[in-house]
């Protein structure tokens, strides 16, 4: 026996037609949006899509400071918390978050430096690529972080987003974040279109080795030294949180006066106090400091010499 005619289960529509996450509603109701030629109001980043680009709208369903977001969301046990970026900076002061582990992945996608003598329609949205594993597709709504830099004044803040997808994610589509992406002084804050690309696991973790810098995940160690021990040459011990390590480090007497000898010069040229510790090198092993929850890889191990009078 046939059943009956149920209606089909469709997307709500923007006012260009393309699907809105969290709109799924029956064919029979008349709930689409008509098109119009009114572009997007509140913000001068937005833009009216090309008419054959096939996508989807997202929405960030929260967000905050880089110290709020990594405090809230990034100490799971097993993975640390992952942000996409298209920024190249790596560096650990602007980007570390005192007693919290994350990574962020970072990843051009047709992103365009600005011109401001002639600014095209591609100028005024920022494209990012963010990469998940095959077993991934199969969660539902699974949560994705990206990195969006702002303006405060003169200066530049990092927001992070927690984008929402309403369902699985589909990896044939470009998602679109309403003034997600980074802000342009002249144009504000630019819409986000995600690309979302699939890798076996295998290709992943090999990804993430040459695309990811993680933070907190690093060794800081101290070796003080004064004029008795670097003229006896012995085997320096090294401290951790106020506690020895059990290693001793060996460095040449002779290399250390001369840093010592040059940087106290530089002191008395920019008329530093004397008698305040100097720090005098500084040396990193990549890989041995702390293993990511994941395995993939591991902080550095930074060992810092400080002359102590």
């Amino acid at each position: 026996m046939k059943s009956p005619p149920q209606p089909a289960t469709v997307y709500e529509l923007d006012e260009y037609g393309n699907p809105v996450l969290h709109s799924k509603v029956s064919a029979i109701r008349d709930r689409v949006a008509k098109r119009n030629s009114t572009p997007y109001t509140g913000n001068s980043a937005q833009h009216r899509p090309g008419k054959s680009q096939d996508y989807i709208i997202g929405e960030s369903m929260r967000s905050g400071s880089l110290d709020e977001m990594v405090k809230a969301c990034g100490q799971n046990p097993t993975f640390p918390m992952t942000i996409f970026t298209s920024s190249q900076g790596t560096d650990s002061e602007g980007n570390g978050v005192p007693g919290c582990r994350y990574r962020k992945i970072s990843f051009l996608d047709e992103t365009k430096v600005l011109d401001s003598s002639a600014i095209d329609d591609s100028q005024r949205f920022v494209r990012l690529t963010a990469f998940i594993t095959k077993n991934d597709e199969d969660h539902m709504d699974p949560k994705i972080y990206v990195e969006q830099r702002v303006y405060e004044g003169r200066h530049d803040k990092i927001i992070v987003h927690e984008l929402a997808f309403g369902d699985r994610i589909q990896v044939d589509k470009e998602y679109v974040f309403c003034a997600c992406g980074d802000e342009d002084r002249i144009l504000g804050k630019r819409d986000l279109r995600l690309r979302i690309v699939s890798l076996e696991q295998e290709s992943f973790n090999n990804y993430l080795r040459g695309h990811t810098t993680y933070y907190g995940y690093d060794i800081i160690d101290y070796v003080y030294v004064d004029r008795e021990s670097i003229s006896k040459g012995l085997p320096h011990a090294a401290w951790r949180n106020m506690s020895e390590v059990p290693y001793k480090i060996s460095l040449n007497g002779k290399d250390l006066q001369i840093l010592l000898e040059a940087k106290q010069k530089n002191r008395e040229m920019v008329d530093v106090l004397s008698g305040e510790d100097i720090e005098l090198l500084r040396l990193r092993f990549a890989g041995q400091g702390h293993s990511t929850e994941d395995n993939v890889s591991a902080g550095d191990l930074d060992i810092r010499v400080i002359y102590r009078p």
